[in-house]
């Protein structure tokens, strides 16, 4: 390549990312994603996949998953399927969705878990946050 050469094509793009974060700071991410997306491909801004056994495989019944979701996002209906998987079954596999009030039934279905063998998912937890610090 000659000295100096430059990709006008995607130097313009380029230009009209810096652009998009001058007037549109809230639209930045998504502009990055899709200067990605046509520089290299989709590969580079997907999530991985998760799978849910290899993650059961490295917890143990004293170390907590947690997963912290993009909107909309819901692993409910996955858990449930590793629940009968793994053989716990639905009858030891408990989900709250915190909110206004739940702190205290939260708490319960964890100690009752934690004597039980129950599993318990706590969902919404952004929703409580002030009862997450005593929670840990």
């Amino acid at each position: 390549m000659p000295c100096g050469y430059t990709d006008k094509t995607n130097n313009d793009k380029f230009k009209a990312l810096m652009i998009v974060r001058v007037f549109r700071p809230d639209r930045v991410i998504n502009a990055i994603k899709r200067f990605i997306i046509t520089r290299m491909n989709d590969f580079y801004v997907k999530s991985p996949p998760l799978v849910y056994q290899k993650i059961f495989r490295q917890s143990t019944e004293k170390t907590p998953i947690v997963f912290i979701l993009s909107p909309g996002a819901d692993p409910q209906s996955e858990l449930q399927r590793l629940v009968e998987e793994v053989g716990v079954g639905m009858g030891k596999f408990r989900f709250i969705a915190l909110g206004e009030g739940q702190g205290e039934t939260a708490k319960n279905m964890i100690e009752s878990g934690s004597i039980r063998g129950h599993w318990v998912m706590l969902q919404n937890c952004h929703l409580l946050a002030s009862w997450l610090k005593k929670l840990d």
